[in-house]
């Protein structure tokens, strides 16, 4: 409770996926369920970058916000006590910026967040959509480049105008990079790195982020049966069916299928990638 001794609440379901898998969709359809509620935005992003001491985001210093900021982001008011918190920071499966500065001397992080939130909400349910990660990785070189949004621009890489060639010459790098960091440091440790060479946030292609199992792997050790996983071209494939085992699974009231027929329609997100017109080279999908 806070000074004004109003309830605060934590959620009961949390997305932690991958960018560009279909999380912003996924998140929108979910919240449409009346029973369900995810505060002031989609993302808080709290557990990974807000609650750290420090961290850097475009080139300005982030200070830590307290556990009461993120309570009263994510719980509205005048919020029904049997309603369902949603939190959909996504990137806490796989973001862990500047461990390595926070614990000198380790060669892994000492945790993950999947031990945090397990420990602060054990009986929370997890939902994970993922990708091909080859498309994935397409998608995100296209998406974040083109817009800039929190990776380094094209122009400061040489790559002002983005294209298949490009994408095809980075990803030959990024693997041969990757495959040399498995040989001398572990698969885990070439995953988790962030101030080595090897580190996600300076790569051209954030290849690492679709190595699925590294981090999966960690909060099913966790959850165990309260994570379930979502793949995308399923969930493309049966939208109806997807929504309503996922409801089922988060244990909410069913929704009639014509409210699941119109929920499918009118809220759909809009893909910006739809302008890349550019196809990807056979030889890069097979080496991907």
């Amino acid at each position: 409770k806070t000074s004004k001794s109003e309830l605060l609440c934590l959620p009961r379901v949390y997305l932690a996926g991958f960018p560009k898998c279909g999380s912003t969709d996924f998140h929108d359809k979910i919240s449409y369920h009346p029973d369900v509620c995810h505060g002031v935005k989609k993302e808080h992003k709290w557990w990974s970058r807000y609650r750290l001491p420090f961290a850097w985001r475009e080139k300005q210093l982030i200070f830590a916000q307290p556990f009461s900021y993120y309570l009263q982001r994510l719980s509205p008011t005048q919020v029904r006590t049997d309603t369902v918190l949603f939190d959909g920071s996504a990137n806490m499966m796989w973001q862990f910026s500047n461990w390595e500065v926070m614990y000198p001397g380790l060669e892994e992080r000492p945790y993950s967040y999947s031990d945090v939130i397990h420990t602060i909400t054990p009986r929370a349910k997890i939902l994970v959509i993922v990708r091909n990660p080859t498309e994935r990785l397409w998608s995100d070189y296209f998406y974040f480049h083109a817009h800039g949004t929190g990776r380094r621009y094209p122009s400061e890489l040489g790559y002002k105008n983005l294209s298949a060639a490009s994408f095809s010459k980075a990803a030959r790098n990024e693997v041969g990079r990757f495959r040399d960091c498995v040989k001398s440091r572990g698969l885990r440790q070439c995953c988790f790195a962030t101030k080595h060479a090897d580190r996600y946030d300076t790569a051209v292609v954030q290849l690492i982020i679709g190595i699925y199992v590294c981090y999966i792997r960690e909060w099913k050790d966790r959850f165990g049966d309260q994570l379930k996983v979502i793949r995308l071209e399923d969930y493309k494939e049966n939208q109806a069916k997807t929504m309503a085992d996922i409801f089922k699974f988060l244990e909410l009231p069913g929704i009639e299928k014509q409210k699941v027929a119109t929920l499918i329609e009118s809220h759909e997100v809009k893909n910006s990638n739809n302008r890349n017109k550019e196809i990807m080279p056979k030889s890069i999908r097979n080496l991907l």
